[in-house]
């Protein structure tokens, strides 16, 4: 959500639903049974007569949480419901739930006055409200929610009751808190107090180990304002050093002390805030732990220029469809598959350029930034699906 923006006269009221059981509602096709067989032979003592003395496997007949693939598929199902609710005729009149409305990593911001995102078992409906509609929306069924609910029980699928939300304007959304009056997002409290007074704490330990050194609640407060993760530079190196010096417990320096004591004091700054206004200046740093360079930009390029010509995502219709290819360009020269791709209007989930020639590479980079460059086999794991 870090792209969302409200005017100085709207508010955001948010809808939610939660799916009971998710990945248990789902079966599986009878030929993947072999395929997810846990693997531990079930005794004879349990078994029924036909079956003693034989090697048996218990397998699952749903999707298992386990199983690799498990959150694609499962995402892809959840997705798919939320699309096929739009072709409802009212939820078509309204534009809720349509393609070019979702909120999703792979694909540019919806620049849509209703936004929806789905997470797995977890569907988020974000509608930026004018001041003067919102007492009359506030608590309401949006169309979207209504719609959804409609093909839920078209397909049987359970709702979690609890967890449902009916437009409101403070609720809490994937671990953050959302105050749509105030247009801002902040860490949840309880897990805010809990990582504060974790890191009190081991601040006031002369020795700790590895594991009470990871900073998991820290990286999460910092998620909210990025820049937070330069304030534990010495932390980072004293994580380091446990593997280095292959040590389970060190000294805590005084330096982490420091800085953690330095990035409590900067919790405050750590929340999003959805009316900043937009600078035109384009920023990009190199956070590796080598580099340290920075760069600014002066003007639009002439392919720039043509870029911001075009129309915003949410301003053209999108296919209710999700089907994306993934490419793989051998001998790649400068890209020309993934141009073709691009001019047949194809969907791309991932491409990737085996090219040995540096200056080809970085042609292929400059115009397509999300390009892997490497060998195939390095790179399928993370194209699951």
């Amino acid at each position: 959500m870090s792209p969302f923006f409200l005017q100085p006269h709207e508010q955001l009221l948010v809808s939610s639903e939660d799916v009971k059981c998710f990945f248990y509602t789902m079966s599986v096709p009878s030929c993947w049974t072999k395929y997810l067989a846990f693997n531990k032979v079930v005794p004879d003592s349990v078994l029924p007569p036909a079956l003693q003395g034989r090697w048996v496997y218990l397998a699952s007949r749903v999707l298992p949480m386990g199983f690799l693939n498990s959150v694609s598929l499962a995402q892809h199902v959840h997705r798919n419901l939320v699309k096929w609710s739009a072709l409802d005729r009212e939820s078509s009149a309204s534009g809720a739930n349509v393609p070019e409305a979702e909120l999703r990593k792979d694909r540019e911001f919806s620049e849509h006055g209703t936004n929806w995102r789905v997470y797995l078992d977890n569907y988020d409906l974000l509608e930026k409200v004018v001041d003067s509609d919102v007492v009359t929306l506030e608590g309401t069924r949006a169309a979207g929610i209504l719609a959804l609910r409609h093909e839920y029980e078209k397909w049987g699928v359970p709702r979690n009751l609890k967890k449902s939300v009916e437009r409101s304007r403070r609720c809490e959304l994937q671990g953050a808190t959302i105050d749509g009056q105030e247009g801002v997002a902040f860490p949840r409290e309880a897990k805010l107090v809990k990582y504060f007074s974790m890191a009190l704490d081991l601040c006031q330990q002369v020795k700790a180990t590895q594991k009470q050194w990871h900073c998991g609640g820290l990286v999460y407060i910092s998620m909210f304002r990025r820049p937070l993760l330069g304030a534990l530079n010495q932390v980072w190196q004293h994580i380091l050093a446990f593997g280095r010096l292959r040590r389970r417990i060190l000294v805590t320096p005084p330096e982490c002390k420091l800085e953690l004591l330095r990035f409590l004091g900067l919790i405050p700054l750590a929340r999003l805030d959805f009316r900043l206004d937009m600078h035109e200046m384009v920023t990009c740093s190199d956070a590796s732990q080598l580099g340290g360079g920075f760069c600014a930009s002066e003007r639009l390029t002439p392919l720039g220029f043509m870029v911001s010509q075009g129309a915003l995502r949410s301003q053209v219709p999108e296919s209710a469809g999700d089907l994306m290819v993934f490419s793989i360009g051998l001998f790649d020269g400068i890209g020309a598959l993934r141009v073709a791709l691009d001019v047949l209007g194809i969907t791309v989930a991932g491409h990737v350029s085996v090219e040995c020639n540096p200056s080809a590479q970085r042609v292929v980079e400059s115009h397509y930034p999300g390009v892997r460059l490497g060998m195939v086999r390095r790179w399928a794991c993370r194209f699951s699906q």
